[in-house]
Formats: structure tokens, C-alpha cells, sequence
């Protein structure tokens, strides 16, 4: 037999062993959950899937509100998704020797090419977020606030060469925010002057997208391709050089103050509680803190851009939520100034940043595990070993019976009667039925410094500056655009910024 048919034939056993042992088995592991969305013959979710999966997730939520349905997810093939309060609770509180809560994270980053398997394998960071940002916050605020005057100042959106006649600056809403989040963040996470550094801040806001994109091409082959493939694709090593030569002779400079003088005489930022509480080993070399550097503001600025982009177009679609924001923050300021205290006041501020959080959450799905066991649900719904379970957070935030007239931005749904926060819905508040900072024991450790950050930034705005869409957007917010599912603000969208004359 010559080569060519051996290569036929060779091909068709692989085809039809796939196609009539390995997918038969591979989904008969979770044939007793039922299926909204498509596949292709050969395992994949069809495009339709894809770019549907908003669709898909309301669809399996009203007819499966209180259990569970799998659906197509690029790159886990099938996820099941848990519906309802009761399923929520239980999958966020969840035994971690039961459910890994890093493994869908590290399978759709790929993490251990794209920023180094340490960030999941060693969460030390957390404790000291945890713990160090909420300790800090008084002090943190007034950092904030000055670096946030600074910021600002600087931004194109004062830049007054380009005003038009009415003396509003158009700026691009998403890249203009991610400028100002980067700066403002570092300010607190490495101090100055490089919080200042304009090719830090470029870095780490671009950081995101090349690692997302070196990720969705190494997903793209077979699991025992990566370790092959991965290096080819990953920026890793560009990044932390250029970020050694950016942070390095700091983090050596304060490396021999903590060695003669101890932590205490450190500068009060995240890279000094990094040095002082990295375990010994490669975290506490200038790469491993230049890293994990780095990986903490992949997800704090990429997070907080997005989420608040997504209320500053609210902002500037909806002039007449200003006043009463305004009103707030001037009577708090006079009483508290830019204060802990202050930020806790400014409730109306606090209910516009959780309205937007539940219509645009940064994902579609929230509380992501992978099952590292067999698992049976209270429900008496078996979880095979090795799958991924999340709750629908686009569903559960639609829901008319947790939120009357779901898909109404109501700015102030979550102030009471008596102008507070409604009980346990304050922008922090977690629960099942608010999913946007998770829940359980893996809640987003950082969301406090996160809130406070926004909260301010938000009343800065709404005090400095009168802002509006750009006449294409005809006055409507415009949409949202949607990848998998991954929630981003209108990429094209522009937003006008004049000076604020009381």
C-alpha cells in the first residue's frame, strides 16, 4: 500500500474513533444535564454559540430557573451553569478540595505561558490585599484624591486646544479611562514617580491584550500542543523586561532600606507589602515581584476601566442623573471632605456605580470552578470530575422578580426612602443575587479599594466637569459589544468633557 492511501486510511480510523468512542463518551458524562446551545459534530461550539451567549444563558435560566444546563464555552467546550439562590450559595461556598476556583481562570488565560503559572499556584497577594488595601483606605483616599487631581489635569480630555465651540472635549471613553485608572491605581500600588512613568502606565494598560490574545491562540490547539506552542506566543519575557528596567533599581533601593531598617521604613504602597511578605525563593527576586507586579494590575486596571466606562457612559446619556449627584456630593464634602467617611456618604454615587455593575458586569458568568472530584449537588445533581460549573450573573441580574424592570437603568435602585443604602446593597454588598464582585469565600478581595477608587473618580467628574455623548451616539448610550462571554464597553464610543462653571 503506497503512502498516500496509508495516510487515508490512517486518518478516517482517527475520525471515526473521535466520532464514535471518544465524543460518545466525553458527552455521556454529562448527558443527564440538559443542553441549550449547539455544537459542531466534532466537539467545538458552533459560531452561532458563540456570539450568542447572552441568548443562551437567558434561554436555559427561564427554563431551568432553579437548576442547572450546560452550554457550549469556548475553550471548555461544555460549561454547566447553575441557576437560582440556592445553587449559587452552594457552588460559592464550595470546598476548595472539591472545586478549583483558579483552573478555569488558568485554562482561559493560559496561564502558564502568558504570565507565569505563580500568580494561581501561590495567591499570597491575596491576604495582602485583603488585608493591607482595607487597612489603608483612609490613607489610601487622600492618595487617591491627590493623583487623581493630577491625573486629570493632564488628561486629553483637559487638553483645551481641542475644544469645540461650546468648549467640550471629545475623548475616547474607554481608552481615556484606562489612562487615568492606570496612574491613578499605581499610585497606591508602586508610588511615585512611576505611577507617573507614561511607558509604565502604557504597559500595563496593554498588558491585557496581548496576554488575551497569545491566549485565545494557544487554545486554539489540542492540550498536548501547548507546552510546544505556548512559548511561541507568549509575551511574557518582553514584558517583565521591560518592566525590570522600569521598577528594578526601586525595588533594589528599597530592598536594602528593608534589610537595614525593616518593612516599617518602606513607602506605604502594594510593592513594599509585596517585598515584605513574598515568600522566600522567586517571589522575592526583582522578576517574581516585577511580575506579580505586573499581574496585579492586569486585573485591577482591566477590571476597573471597564466597569467604570461603562457608567461614565450612563453619565453622559443621562444629564439628568447629575443634579441629585451633585447635591450629595457637596453636602458630604462639606461636612466630611474626601474622606473614608465621605465615600461611605455619597450614597447616590454608590447606587449609580452598582445600577451599571448590574447591567454590565465585566462577564457574563460569575463564580467560575472546576470540579476536581465527582460532586453531588443538595439538589441531587451529579457533577462529573472535570468539569466547569459557573452562575449565569447576565441572568440572575435580569431577573424581574430580584430586580423590577431589570432592563431600566434606575441610578438609584439601591438608595431607600430615607436616602441610604439599601440593607446589604451598598457597591460592596455580595450575595447571589448581586454577582459582580463574586461571592462566598472567593470574593474579590480588592473591592473596597476598587469602590472607593471609582466612587471618588466618579464624584471628581460629576463636580469638575459637564460631560456628554458625541452626536453620533444621537444621545443614546451606545451598546455594549460582546465577545464570548466577556462584557466591554463600547470600544468606538467618544465622550465630551467641558470644565464645570457652578
Amino acid at each position: 500500500m503506497d503512502l498516500p492511501n496509508q495516510t487515508v486510511l490512517a486518518t478516517v480510523a482517527v475520525i471515526l474513533f473521535v466520532t464514535f468512542y471518544v465524543y460518545p463518551q466525553w458527552r455521556k458524562s454529562l448527558s443527564h444535564i440538559p443542553t441549550v446551545g449547539e455544537m459542531t459534530w466534532f466537539g467545538l461550539p458552533t459560531q452561532k454559540s458563540l456570539l450568542a451567549c447572552r441568548s443562551v444563558m437567558l434561554e436555559g435560566y427561564h427554563r431551568h430557573p432553579n437548576g442547572f444546563f450546560k452550554m457550549p464555552l469556548f475553550p471548555f467546550r461544555w460549561a454547566v451553569i447553575a441557576n437560582g439562590r440556592r445553587l449559587t450559595e452552594e457552588l460559592s461556598n464550595a470546598p476548595d478540595e472539591k472545586f478549583s476556583f483558579t483552573f478555569p481562570t488558568g485554562k482561559l488565560v493560559q496561564t502558564d505561558y502568558t504570565v507565569g503559572p505563580e500568580i494561581l499556584t501561590d495567591r499570597f497577594h491575596v491576604p495582602i490585599v485583603r488585608t493591607n488595601l482595607s487597612r489603608n483606605i483612609a490613607a489610601i483616599i487622600e492618595e487617591l484624591r491627590d493623583e487623581m487631581l493630577q491625573a486629570f489635569s493632564v488628561s486629553p480630555l483637559n487638553d483645551q486646544t481641542k475644544r469645540d465651540k461650546e468648549g467640550f472635549v471629545s475623548v475616547p471613553a474607554l481608552a481615556t479611562v484606562q489612562q487615568l485608572i492606570a496612574r491613578i491605581t499605581n499610585r497606591v500600588f508602586v508610588g511615585k514617580p512611576i505611577c507617573q512613568d507614561e511607558e509604565f502606565c502604557r504597559l500595563n494598560t496593554i498588558y491585557v491584550f496581548d496576554v488575551v490574545k497569545a491566549a485565545n491562540k494557544i487554545n486554539m490547539f489540542p492540550d498536548f500542543l501547548h507546552p510546544i506552542i505556548g512559548p511561541l506566543f507568549s509575551p511574557k519575557k518582553r514584558y517583565l523586561d521591560a518592566m525590570l528596567r522600569i521598577v528594578g533599581p526601586t525595588m533594589r533601593k528599597r530592598r536594602s532600606i528593608l534589610e537595614t531598617n525593616g518593612p516599617d521604613a518602606l513607602p506605604n504602597d502594594y510593592l513594599s507589602w509585596n517585598m515584605a511578605e513574598a515568600p522566600e525563593g522567586y517571589e522575592k527576586t526583582d522578576e517574581g515581584l516585577a511580575m506579580r507586579l505586573l499581574n496585579i494590575n492586569l486585573g485591577a486596571i482591566n477590571t476597573s476601566s471597564v466597569t467604570f466606562t461603562h457608567a461614565l457612559l450612563y453619565l453622559a446619556a443621562h444629564p439628568e442623573y447629575v443634579g441629585p449627584m451633585r447635591a450629595e456630593i457637596e453636602n458630604v464634602l462639606d461636612h466630611e471632605g474626601w474622606s473614608k467617611e465621605g465615600m461611605q456618604k455619597m450614597v447616590r454615587v454608590d447606587s449609580f456605580l452598582r445600577e451599571s455593575a448590574r447591567l454590565n458586569a465585566i462577564s457574563l458568568t460569575s463564580i467560575n470552578r472546576y470540579t476536581l472530584e465527582d460532586y453531588t449537588f443538595a439538589d441531587g445533581t451529579f457533577i462529573p470530575k472535570g468539569t466547569v460549573v459557573a452562575s449565569s450573573m447576565y441572568s440572575t441580574h435580569l431577573d424581574e422578580k430580584i430586580y423590577p424592570e431589570p432592563h431600566t437603568f434606575n441610578p438609584w435602585r439601591f438608595v431607600n426612602e430615607a436616602g441610604k443604602s439599601r440593607t446589604g446593597q451598598a457597591y460592596t454588598g455580595t450575595s447571589a443575587e448581586f454577582l459582580s464582585f463574586g461571592a462566598g469565600k472567593h470574593v474579590c478581595p480588592g473591592r473596597f479599594f476598587a469602590a472607593n477608587e471609582l466612587k471618588a473618580m466618579l464624584a471628581h467628574i460629576v463636580m469638575s466637569y459637564d460631560v456628554k455623548l458625541d452626536a453620533n451616539a444621537n444621545g443614546v448610550r451606545p451598546p455594549n459589544e460582546y465577545i464570548g462571554t466577556s462584557v466591554i464597553p463600547n470600544t468606538a464610543a467618544h465622550v465630551l468633557f467641558r470644565r464645570h462653571v457652578p
